[in-house]
């Protein structure tokens, strides 16, 4: 698995993401940005005005959603999604 970021460091990394730059899609999306990963839903736990949503994508993820993406019925556990961030929103840390 591929993940493209912004900066490069030399060596083994660990790339971290902050759930909020995760933006969750349908399989079927029309432009998936640089990162697209497909994945399924394991969890959604309420946390205030959003959901933290736990993916599995070959490597755990988590994301942040509003109750609207909720409600649209496309964010279910089981359900398949699209987990695509831009490079920029990678932080590489050396390992």
């Amino acid at each position: 698995m591929t993940i493209l970021a912004a900066t490069r460091v030399g060596g083994r990394v660990v790339a971290c993401l902050r759930p909020e730059e995760i933006i969750i899609q349908g399989v079927n999306a029309a432009v998936p940005m640089a990162n697209s990963l497909r994945g399924r839903i394991r969890h959604i736990i309420p946390q205030g005005g959003l959901y933290r949503i736990e993916l599995d994508c070959g490597l755990p993820l988590v994301a942040l959603a509003g109750a609207s993406q909720l409600r649209q019925g496309c964010l279910q556990p089981g359900g398949e999604v699209l987990a695509t961030f831009p490079p920029e929103a990678v932080h590489l840390i050396p390992a």
